[in-house]
């Protein structure tokens, strides 16, 4: 018997050599191969193997439906893997019809074995009545897990809690901007912006251009178009730095190369000027 479990395993680490190219060139078939091995000898894990190959495409057709079923049957088991991916599929009607009531069951399956991914999924879920009763408080403390276990975005969502009153806490600035800092430690352009915005309202801290500008900054360095019509007005209106409507331009031109319609229209107030 442990001669056997021993054969399964070692299809099961092969496939992934294959898949992930792992001392060995990359090769999907390859790794299809064993995991059907795998499969074929017993194996519960490589249920959830498969059930990835067929939701990336990797080496077969992408079918999210087969995913689904593979998947399935490795959530029978017990597979974390195959938690995360049902939650995922229910909640977004990927492969299956959407059932928010599935996707939360399947993320609490996945959060009772200690996966912290699923966090912010779970206060997503609570936190607008989706698949469960609305409830706030416990979309509060699942954002506070998340965080906990360093999720940038948890940060964003916390920020955003405080700043705008949600989910039974009183409007706090302050607090919003330390939940924003911790997420622009982590590099989340999000916060980047929602600290901007607080410098350039003076919400919670004094009004300071400059380092509203600064983040705005930071944000479009780490690739978040949004930023540029913010530094564009920023230069137009010459808060924090001297006005400059062809660097104001400039920043309007990279809003409108990303789709902003309100860039367009700062850009064609520039230029009838």
């Amino acid at each position: 018997m442990a001669a056997k479990n021993n054969e399964v395993a070692a299809y099961d680490r092969i496939g992934w050599m294959y898949e992930r190219g792992l001392g060995v060139k990359q090769d999907y078939q390859t790794a299809l191969t064993y995991y059907q091995k795998a499969l074929e000898n017993g194996s519960a894990e490589a249920y959830a193997s498969l059930g990835r190959m067929y939701a990336g495409g990797l080496g077969v057709e992408k079918d999210y439906k087969l995913a689904e079923e593979y998947y399935r049957k490795a959530a029978e088991v017990g597979s974390l893997e195959a938690f995360v991916n049902l939650g995922y599929q229910y909640e977004n009607g990927i492969g299956v019809p959407q059932d928010y009531g599935k996707a939360l069951d399947y993320y609490l399956a996945a959060a009772d074995q200690g996966d912290s991914s699923v966090y912010l999924s779970i206060a997503n879920l609570y936190e607008n009545g989706l698949g469960v009763e609305k409830d706030g408080k416990k979309a509060l403390e699942y954002y506070e897990k998340a965080a906990e276990n360093g999720v940038s975005a948890a940060y964003d969502s916390l920020g955003w809690t405080y700043e705008s009153g949600q989910n039974g806490v009183n409007r706090d600035y302050v607090k919003a901007m330390e939940y924003y800092r911790k997420g622009a430690e982590l590099g989340s352009t999000q916060s980047y912006l929602s600290m901007g915005y607080l410098y350039q309202n003076g919400l919670g801290v004094g009004r300071d251009y400059t380092k509203a500008m600064d983040c705005y900054v930071k944000a479009a360095d780490l690739g978040d178009s949004s930023a540029y019509e913010l530094i564009g007005w920023l230069y137009e209106k010459g808060l924090g730095v001297p006005a400059n409507r062809t660097t104001a331009a400039y920043w309007y031109e990279l809003g409108v190369k990303a789709g902003s319609s309100w860039a367009q229209e700062r850009l064609d107030a520039i230029r009838s000027k």
